[in-house]
């Protein structure tokens, strides 16, 4: 049985074939980009939103400082992956399917979580209760963290997706990736 699947499992690689082409990596990296980019921009959008709804715009630098908050912690954690995950050629494979089964279960998270929120009167409720929360409460940090949070998921959700892709790149797929990356 053994025989017949590693059998089975080459004919399977030589079809599906190692080289993923460099428009491929551009297109995935530019994709990525702007799909967690407009996530985070949509929902800073909704709290900036409520905010001046409310009378409160004087209060959007504690968003921003969220926001800034979250992009740093973002750079943070890929910083930590690129420095904590330096491996051997043997266990780059172990990582990248890691890495992807990691970026699976956020998508379906988020996924979850959108599909949750999607009907408009249950988002707007959501953001608008969070944000009326902070502001009743007077909380400078409640309002920055709900910023934070929703933004941080977005760029931890980013650096495992770019980590997937700059190891499934070859040394010479990179260049498509960072290319995407700064288009998107």
């Amino acid at each position: 049985i053994e025989s017949r699947l590693a059998v089975a499992l080459e004919r399977a690689e030589r079809t599906l074939g190692d080289e993923v082409s460099p428009l491929n990596f551009f297109i995935q990296s530019f994709v990525i980009m702007v799909r967690e980019g407009l996530e985070a921009i949509l929902i800073v959008g909704a709290l900036m939103t409520f905010l001046s709804k409310m009378g409160a715009s004087h209060r959007k630098r504690e968003i921003n400082a969220g926001v800034g908050a979250a992009v740093v912690a973002s750079l943070l954690t890929a910083f930590l992956l690129e420095t904590i995950f330096i491996l051997s050629p043997a266990k780059r494979e172990a990582l990248e399917g890691a890495t992807m089964l990691v970026a699976a279960v956020v998508l379906f998270y988020v996924s979850y979580w959108l599909l949750s929120k999607m009907e408009v009167v249950k988002w707007n409720h959501f953001v608008k209760s969070k944000v009326q929360d902070a502001l009743t409460g007077g909380s400078a940090l409640a309002l920055a963290s709900a910023a934070f949070l929703a933004v941080y998921r977005e760029g931890f959700e980013t650096v495992l997706f770019y980590k997937a892709l700059f190891v499934s790149a070859s040394p010479g797929g990179a260049m498509p990736v960072l290319a995407g990356m700064i288009a998107g």
